[in-house]
């Protein structure tokens, strides 16, 4: 088996999730030391910090190959997962739309297209070899022109 995957600090999200943490962090403690009059107004940037935080979890996906699949993981939410039997895969695309948007693999089967998720967790420096054993195992692979491999 080979896992593809980072540190979680090297990626890119990580550090866009900083300030709206930091920001979360001193609504939270300005809800318990400040009186409940002042505190009510809180509440509707703390629910929109937080479903911010919870949708940019969706970005730390990170690749395993098997001998017999390719499952994609989420590492902060644990329960978010998908394998992808080899057999069953037509071909793979990877795709930058450029600026500063992160890398996308999305797995086609036949006509039908999964899901594009965002593989932040994966090193650009190890795209070449994940490319590679894809391909070793019969899997076309469309790379997009903004990825420097």
């Amino acid at each position: 088996m080979k896992i593809y995957k980072r540190s979680i600090l090297s990626s890119v999200t990580i550090w866009a999730c900083f300030l709206p943490a930091l920001t979360l962090a001193g609504l939270i403690l300005s809800v318990i030391f400040l009186p409940l009059e002042r505190t009510l107004l809180l509440v509707i940037p703390f629910i929109q910090l937080t479903l911010l935080l919870a949708t940019a979890a969706s970005a730390f996906f990170y690749v395993e190959l098997t001998d017999h699949e390719l499952i994609l993981r989420n590492i902060i939410y644990r329960f978010w997962h998908r394998a992808y039997p080899f057999r069953t895969i037509t071909r793979i695309r990877l795709k930058h739309s450029g600026g500063l948007t992160q890398t996308r693999l999305q797995i086609i089967r036949g006509e039908k297209k999964s899901w594009s998720y965002v593989i932040d967790l994966v090193s650009p420096a190890d795209y070449n070899a994940l490319i590679e054993d894809l391909r070793k195992q019969g899997i076309d692979v469309e790379v997009s022109p903004n990825i420097t491999i």
